[in-house]
């Protein structure tokens, strides 16, 4: 599903850390936005790899964990509206 730039201009009204922005900054942040899709089970980042991207989900959920003795620890579920 390919995302138009007012949808995702919809979604950073609705993130605190574009509040206050008017519509003209808006559409100027949401081109600089590239749509990845990832595969189930994917990882995205890697743990104790440092991660320079904003994500915002659009759809699906992202698991966040880290690995502890071996076993992965599920620390948070991100869906959709929600950012990284």
């Amino acid at each position: 599903m390919l995302v138009e730039d007012s949808q995702v201009i919809s979604l950073l009204q609705e993130i605190h850390l574009f509040y206050g922005l008017d519509e003209a900054r808006l559409e100027q942040v949401a081109r600089h936005f590239t749509q990845v899709f990832y595969e189930p089970d994917q990882v995205i980042i890697p743990e104790n790899q440092a991660g320079g991207t904003f994500y915002i989900i659009l759809e699906g959920e992202v698991i966040v964990s880290r690995k502890i003795n071996d076993v992965d620890i599920e620390n948070e579920i991100l869906v959709a509206g929600t950012f990284w």
